[in-house]
Order: structure tokens, then sequence, then C-alpha cells
């Protein structure tokens, strides 16, 4: 997108079709983005200073509220949600075209609002999960700014502890030979946790996020973005991300099922578990969701659903773990490089698909 300039000294004609021609754009990306339907008002030639300002102010009114409405900010995202909250969303305010400014003060507001509204929609990380999901937010880890000794990790031997964006929840891991590798690059030039498949992983046993965690039958999500670098098929199944108490029968996962190397979302019934596996080969990078509720789970790859199976949950969560399964002694660790992991409570289809779409615009960035 490119956004037309408002220079002292144009003429009234020529601010006119630069102010039409930046509306036009912008309606059309917030349609395209977002699946909107927002129609400009035309500010066409002819119309009286007075009709071209009010149709121009009824035109900011519409975009400002799209973008509330979409979530989208300019706010770096490794800000923690209840700050988000607190200072109201932290979205930019629209400069009011007031009348009996001078035209010199409208053009300025005016352009004012447009470098808003361009920074927004045409910013890489213009969309905000943190603000987006709200509460629907329960943890998240491995947000693009979320990264390094600055972002919430420490750093030892590989990584020691890794604070959440949420709540500063912390995943922690002692031993210095089970600690995933972070570098800024890994992930397809992009930061990464990288994971050996032998013993590392991260786990988390903070009181504030598992009494919050969705329990029983609740409904509930797990997302992950990763890479899977462990293509054999064999008889053991490997869990990336998820929690648990005591055993798979009261467990969430996600993974990758044994043969083939497909995905994989499981929930334990109390008594056994409950296992669905998808339809395409979990390789490369790749965003799978395991969502569950009173009826059951359902696998999406990609934002694509894959399987489903009915049941009923009965989990309990005494630890979240990453790379591995979240039992009192981990094991079937994962081989490969993780990028985000976050748990929500259930999505609509409209923020799980904004959701998916954003994790897999990182997944090749």
């Amino acid at each position: 997108m490119t956004q037309q300039n408002l220079n002292i000294g144009l003429s009234r004609e020529q601010i006119r079709a630069a102010v039409q021609a930046d509306f036009v754009e912008l309606y059309a990306a917030l349609n395209s983005e977002y699946g909107t339907n927002l129609v400009p008002r035309l500010l066409n030639s002819g119309l009286s200073d007075s009709q071209v300002l009010d149709f121009t102010r009824a035109n900011f009114a519409d975009l400002y509220a799209a973008v509330k409405a979409q979530a989208l900010t300019g706010v770096p995202v490794f800000v923690p949600a209840y700050a988000i909250v607190a200072s109201g969303l932290l979205l930019p305010v629209a400069r009011y075209l007031n009348a009996g400014l001078s035209s010199d003060q409208l053009r300025a507001a005016t352009q004012a609002n447009f470098t808003d509204l361009y920074t927004l929609l045409g910013g890489v990380n213009a969309y905000n999960p943190v603000v987006a999901l709200g509460n629907d937010l329960l943890a998240w880890w491995g947000d693009a700014h979320c990264w390094g000794a600055n972002g919430g990790m420490t750093i030892a031997t590989g990584v020691s502890s890794w604070r959440d964006i949420v709540a500063g929840y912390s995943a922690v891991q002692a031993s210095g030979a089970a600690q995933p590798v972070f570098s800024s690059t890994s992930f397809n030039g992009s930061p990464g946790l990288t994971s050996d498949g032998i013993d590392d992983c991260l786990v988390c046993t903070d009181a504030a996020l598992l009494t919050g965690l969705p329990a029983g039958d609740a409904g509930g999500e797990l997302w992950s973005l990763a890479q899977n670098d462990n293509l054999v098929a064999g008889a053991t199944f490997f869990d990336l991300f998820g929690y648990a108490n005591a055993s798979q029968s009261d467990a969430r996962t996600i993974g990758r099922i044994a043969t083939p190397v497909y995905g994989r979302t499981v929930f334990g019934t109390g008594g056994g578990n409950v296992s669905v596996g998808g339809t395409t080969l979990f390789s490369g990078r790749r965003v799978i969701r395991g969502a569950y509720s009173s009826a059951g789970t359902v696998l999406f790859m990609d934002g694509a659903q894959e399987g489903s199976l009915p049941g009923t949950p009965a989990t309990a969560a005494a630890r979240v773990a990453l790379f591995a399964r979240a039992l009192a002694t981990p094991s079937n660790y994962w081989t490969g490089i993780g990028a985000a992991f976050l748990i929500t409570k259930p999505l609509s289809a409209t923020k799980a698909a904004v959701l998916a779409s954003y994790l897999m615009s990182r997944r090749n960035p």
C-alpha cells in the first residue's frame, strides 16, 4: 500500500483526490484481510467543502471502529495482557476534524490519521493476538517479540526459564542437558526453540495458571506453531504441547501419531483416552490446533479440520509441558523447533481463523 502525501501547497482538488485514493485503498485492505464489507463514502468532484468534510469524518469513524474491532495495535506484542487492557487497548486516537479548523489544520489532522491507519494495516505485526483474544487467551509462549534475554527467557546452557506473555507464567528446566536451545534464526530465519527429542522440555507448574486451565469436560484449545524433525514412523507417539496430572487418562495434548507421521490431539476420559490422528504429513513447519469440548475433540492442521472423535474429557492440570508429555516424569519428547505455544478458551470461528492466519504468516516469513 502507498499512502498519498497531503503536502502543503496542494490544491483543493489534489487533496480531495489524494484523500479519496487513501480511503479506497484502506477500505479494500480491511475488507480483503478481515472479511469485512465496508464501503467508503466517495469524495467525488463537485461536492461542497462541508460535504467532503462530513464524508471524511464518517470514513475515518468507520476505519477506526474497524481497527478497534480487529484489535489492531501498533504497540509491541510483548506487553502483559493486563497492561493492554488497563491502558484502554492502546489503540490510536483519531484526530477530530472539527468545524472551525483552518484548511491547513484539517490537512495536517487528516494526514496524521492516514499515517496511523497505514501503519496499522500495513505493518507486519498489525494483528495482536493478546488484544484480539482478550480473556480467551490463557497462556502464550513464543510471540514474535517474546524471545531472548530481553523477551522473557533465562538462558543458561540452553533456556532454563521462559515467561509467557499473558501473566509471566514460567516454564522451566533446571537440568542444563535437558534445556531446549534458543536461536534468533532457527525457525526459517525467525526465532525458535529447538528440542533434541531425547530429554529437552520446559515445564510450568505455576498454580495461578493451572487453576485457570479448562479441566474436566470444560471447553478449551491448544495451539502450536512448530517444526517436526522426526519423520521416522514407528511405535512411539511424540508430544509437542499439553497438560496433565497423572497420566494420559487426564491429559490434553497435541503432537504426532506414531505411524504415519501425522498430527494428533488427545484427551483423557478418566479411564483411558481418545486420540485423533490427522490426514497430512507433519513435516516441516505446521500450525496444529486441538479443540476440546464436552462433545469430544477436533484436530486442525494449518487452519483446516483433519479429524474429530466424540467423548467426554475428564482432564486435570498439575503441569504444562512444552516438547514432552506432561507427566511427573516427562516422556515422549519432541524433536524439532517450537515457535509458539498457546492455551485458549474455546474460540469463535472468526477468532480461530484470524489466529491461524497470523500463525501461518509466521510459518513462512
